[in-house]
């Protein structure tokens, strides 16, 4: 029961992403930035893809490390794990600088990994906790959050993320999608670096998802 679930689960966040009407912005060393409809508040939802010349394996090893995510992902200080649900499923927070004189960010989300033979979908959504919210940070309000990576052939992995996200505050949305249009490029790059690197490692994240069982399913 909690398999077919898991696959419904599955079969919508695609078909959202597949419904979306995306217009490629900008493509450049290989990443596409695409946008979509404008929300009634302005913001713009994105999607970025790029095939990555690193196995699938070592992609979603780096992916699932929270603890060394703050190495590459660009402006990310800090993360913390506040409660493992399930193997699939985390409460966690990302701490994210922002250029003076705006307050820095958090990302408060409930993320949930819903993994197949030869693709993975993490998604995200925004947790409320006043508890675990850090009150020097505000809060950043996720709508949309879907990374998805695919085996892709001679050893190469097929990347994409999708996002659509209020970072509240008085930062204007006109600088909240001129920031995302760029941001892709940077997340990309720094990730194709901590790729490169020979200390690669599976995290308790990945260990505690038991990959291996997955992958013979």
């Amino acid at each position: 029961m909690k398999l077919v679930f898991l696959n419904v689960l599955i079969v919508i966040f695609c078909f959202q992403a597949q419904a979306e009407e995306w217009e490629l912005l900008v493509e450049k060393n290989g990443i596409q930035v695409y946008g979509a409809k404008e929300t009634k508040d302005g913001l713009i939802p994105f999607r970025s893809k790029a095939t990555l010349n690193f196995p699938f394996e070592r992609v979603l090893t780096v992916l699932l490390d929270a603890n060394r995510k703050p190495e590459w992902s660009p402006q990310l200080k800090s993360t913390t794990v506040h409660q493992k649900i399930s193997p699939t499923k985390y409460i966690l927070s990302e701490y994210y600088n922002t250029p003076w004189p705006a307050t820095d960010r958090e990302f408060l989300m409930l993320g949930e990994l819903h993994p197949e033979k030869d693709k993975f979908i993490l998604t995200a959504k925004t947790h409320i906790d006043t508890k675990l919210a850090h009150p020097d940070h505000i809060q950043v309000d996720i709508r949309k959050l879907v990374v998805t990576i695919e085996r892709a052939p001679e050893g190469k992995t097929h990347f994409e993320f999708i996002f659509l996200g209020d970072m509240k505050g008085w930062m204007p949305s006109w600088l909240v999608n001129l920031i995302q249009k760029k941001w892709p490029f940077k997340f990309i790059k720094r990730l194709n670096r901590q790729l490169e690197k020979d200390d690669i490692q599976p995290g308790q994240i990945y260990k505690d998802l038991d990959w291996r069982e997955q992958k013979s399913k």
